[in-house]
């Protein structure tokens, strides 16, 4: 839950499409940090009944169950929890970056970073003993990956090839407009970041 606090406090109140696999846990969380209080209803005797939280307007949840038999995919099946599947298709249509409700996105972050931080590795040597080190191993991680690491889906055309070159390589923090080269190592580890009041 601390995560989709941070989500929340991030949108502004704009609408949000969520994806996740059918564990409970997630629509409990999304209700809770999301929901809105149902309205109060006049009553004239007895105790008051405790208000329920509703899935405020604009809010969207699609849910993907992966059935397997003997470890091998058999069936996918998709439906909307919240709002309509036309709605979530639509917000999937105009966003890009996948035609069908899934899961493989946040599964392709979590392989890569298991492959870059040896820390979020099961069953290895190099675990976190020390929580806030495991942390900031993360922090370090994300930052390699968005401002040092080129990455080739992000790769754009140059209007003229400039000799063999025919593609222009990109970090996702130059996808974003954030800065124009990729950085190096030394040079993220010595950016003094303005801090925040």
């Amino acid at each position: 839950m601390p995560f989709l606090s941070k989500v929340a406090d991030r949108l502004d109140g704009f609408g949000v499409l969520f994806t996740t696999d059918k564990l409970n846990a997630y629509l409990s969380a999304i209700l809770e940090v999301f929901g809105v209080p149902e309205p109060e209803q006049q009553r004239k005797t007895g105790r008051p009944r405790k208000r329920r939280r509703l899935f405020p307007p604009g809010l969207l949840y699609g849910q993907l169950d992966k059935e397997r038999v003997h470890g091998r995919l058999v069936c996918v099946d998709r439906r909307a929890v919240v709002g309509t599947m036309a709605d979530i298709q639509a917000v999937l249509d105009r966003d890009g970056s996948s035609k069908v409700v899934n899961t493989s996105l946040v599964e392709r972050d979590n392989l890569s970073v298991r492959q870059h931080n040896g820390r979020t590795v099961r069953k290895t040597l190099s675990y976190s003993k020390d929580w806030q080190m495991h942390q900031y191993s993360i922090h370090f991680e994300d930052a390699v990956h968005n401002f040092v690491r080129l990455h080739s889906s992000l790769r754009v055309k140059l209007p003229e090839p400039q000799g063999r070159r025919k593609w222009c390589q990109r970090t996702p923090a130059m996808a974003a407009g954030l800065t124009d080269h990729a950085w190096s190592i030394r040079e993220l580890v010595t950016y003094k970041a303005l801090a925040r009041l």
